[in-house]
């Protein structure tokens, strides 16, 4: 049975990887569905994935997708009287149980119907080489962006995926929402007046969308508003996709950027994480081969723990970032030299 091998983490995979037959999706309560973006996992609690656009009987919505085996999960996990859950769009379940339904009204996808029996749940039951998953990181970031090119012009890309980077582990879906709501093009002006656009549409949003609780004040989304907004006013003249072009091959041109008017509201640490999440994989292969044997960034706790001393540049710090992504595995005798 599907139940005995499908875990919870295996259908946040395959949700996330939208690995199932997506033609002609119904709801339980015979809604058509079309996911335009899954959302952003979210692993930190609350709904597994926030941001999500789906259609949904026709009309487009943006919200999070909570998964559970089975229907019934939903109340046993308490989510009925849970405010995080509040914007929860579409409960998508492995199976069906006895549960009448979710809690609020939230229609139900029910995903057995729509998987191939021949397609076994991911497993990682070991890291391998660390280098190699590194690869697979930077292989699918670049897909990743080169479909968001085919949506949207170059400047608008990187916009979007500098906010994102800005939404740190609690507000990535937010700051996409904010994207979307507030695009590059509509934003005019000095820094101050951008800062505005910006908290404005941000304060627009559904207030479940931002996480601001046990937000450091450092990484508060405010503050790194007040930091995109003095960026974006600097780079104005020069456009993003041309600046970063011509301080390719530059790792502390690239950062130094980021911060023009050295205010550090942006900081150095989510700078080089902005540079070697966004801005390599945006330049490409070339960009990606010169950097990817350099030092690693400061490592998580998360990653510090399984890999310690094992990783040794940044191609083996991005592989360890999609293993523990991926899940399920064991890092011991993981790693390469680079």
């Amino acid at each position: 049975m599907l139940a005995s091998l499908y875990t919870e983490r295996d259908l946040q995979d395959l949700w996330e990887g939208q690995r199932f037959r997506r033609e002609n999706l119904l709801t339980e309560d015979a809604r058509r569905l079309v996911v335009e973006f899954p959302g952003v996992r979210s692993g930190e609690g609350g709904p597994d994935f926030r941001g999500a656009r789906l259609i949904l009987g026709g009309r487009r919505q943006w919200g999070d997708v909570e998964l559970h085996l089975v229907p019934s999960g939903w109340r046993a996990h308490g989510h009925d009287g849970d405010g995080a859950y509040a914007g929860v769009i579409l409960h998508v379940v492995l199976r069906r149980d006895r549960s009448p339904g979710t809690g609020g009204g939230v229609p139900v996808l029910v995903l057995e119907p729509y998987l191939h029996p021949a397609v076994p749940p991911v497993r990682a039951e070991a890291a391998g080489d660390l280098g190699a998953e590194g690869e697979k990181w930077f292989a699918e970031r670049r897909a990743r962006l080169r479909r968001a090119l085919e949506r949207s012009g170059e400047d608008e890309v990187l916009y979007r995926e500098i906010l994102v980077a800005l939404g740190y582990k609690h507000n990535k879906a937010a700051m996409a929402e904010l994207a979307r709501r507030c695009p590059l093009g509509d934003l005019e002006g000095g820094a101050g007046e951008i800062e505005r656009r910006l908290r404005r549409a941000a304060e627009a949003m559904p207030a479940g969308m931002w996480r601001l609780r046990n937000v450091r004040p450092a990484n508060h989304p405010w503050r790194r508003l007040a930091g995109m907004a003095r960026f974006l006013a600097a780079a104005r003249e020069e456009g993003l996709a041309r600046g970063l072009a011509a301080r390719s091959g530059r790792m502390d041109a690239l950062r130094a950027w980021l911060d023009p008017d050295g205010s550090g509201l942006i900081g150095p640490d989510r700078a080089r994480e902005i540079v070697l999440n966004v801005f390599l994989p945006f330049l490409g292969e070339e960009a990606w081969a010169r950097e990817a044997d350099g030092p690693p960034p400061p490592l998580p706790g998360a990653i510090r723990a399984l890999a310690g001393g094992r990783i040794t540049c940044v191609r083996d710090y991005f592989g360890a970032l999609r293993l523990l992504r991926v899940g399920g595995f064991s890092l011991a005798g993981a790693g390469r030299g680079c």
